[in-house]
């Protein structure tokens, strides 16, 4: 039997009616579509395949999806991510580039506020010496920068001379008598260091040195450095004693 013939008794056959003995088809009203309507024979099968054409293994090209291609990183095509990355960095400078023009004009604008300090201004000059008849040695205190700063009190038989540098050796000499305290004024320190005393100064808002004379190697500076309020007179900035390694100096009154 061929192939042709075993195909053709898969073909659904007809079955004759109990009653009318026509023909007809189980489960259809008309006959079923066979699958094959002309079943090819073995023979013209086997010959259509044999003549068709390959090409050999060696020429097949495996064909790759383009998309598979592109480089992904989290899930995000790589161009898109250099693209988001580089917005960001722009955004990052652009803002550094406007705090740094900020900052800048706040600079100069303080530096505008504070004036230069010259330390031939910033010399506290004291008024000429009052007759015989008179002990008021109420110095001028006037600074050319800086009279917010300067002591702005009167010391009993003294006048104040300046604010000078200070050092580990004290340029108040000698420098044996010394204190400090939460009640420190300048007219306090005078009166601790006594009669004996001519040279006295005042340092860090709270220190006093007495002595006699000032060293040859003593330094003025700017009248700005003396800025530490007397700890006698805190909450308000009408009295100044000395600075940070500077003292504000007084010096006794000739009688």
């Amino acid at each position: 039997m061929t192939e042709a013939d075993s195909l053709s008794h898969q073909i659904p056959q007809p079955l004759p009616h109990e009653s009318t003995g026509k023909e007809v088809w189980k489960g259809h009203d008309t006959a079923p579509i066979p699958y094959y309507q002309n079943p090819p024979s073995a023979s013209t099968y086997t010959e259509s395949h044999a003549n068709q054409q390959y090409p050999p293994a060696s020429e097949v090209v495996e064909h790759k999806d383009s998309t598979t291609l592109e480089k992904r990183v989290c899930g995000i095509r790589v161009n898109i991510l250099l693209i988001v990355v580089s917005g960001l960095l722009l955004a990052v400078i652009v803002a550094l580039a406007l705090i740094a023009a900020l900052l800048g004009n706040k600079i100069a604008s303080i530096e505008q506020a504070i004036p230069s300090f010259a330390s031939g201004d910033d010399v506290v000059t004291a008024a000429p010496e009052p007759p015989d008849n008179s002990h008021s040695t109420t110095p001028s205190a006037t600074s050319t920068a800086h009279q917010a700063i300067t002591t702005h009190v009167t010391v009993t038989d003294y006048r104040y001379i300046g604010c000078y540098i200070n050092d580990v050796d004290r340029i108040i000499i000698p420098s044996t008598r010394r204190t400090e305290g939460k009640a420190m004024t300048n007219q306090a320190c005078a009166h601790f260091c006594g009669p004996e005393t001519t040279v006295f100064g005042t340092s860090d808002g709270n220190k006093c040195f007495c002595g006699t004379e000032i060293a040859e190697r003593a330094i003025k500076g700017n009248e700005w450095n003396c800025n530490m309020q007397c700890a006698g007179k805190v909450g308000v900035m009408q009295e100044i004693c000395g600075g940070r390694w500077f003292l504000g100096i007084w010096e006794r009154v000739a009688k």
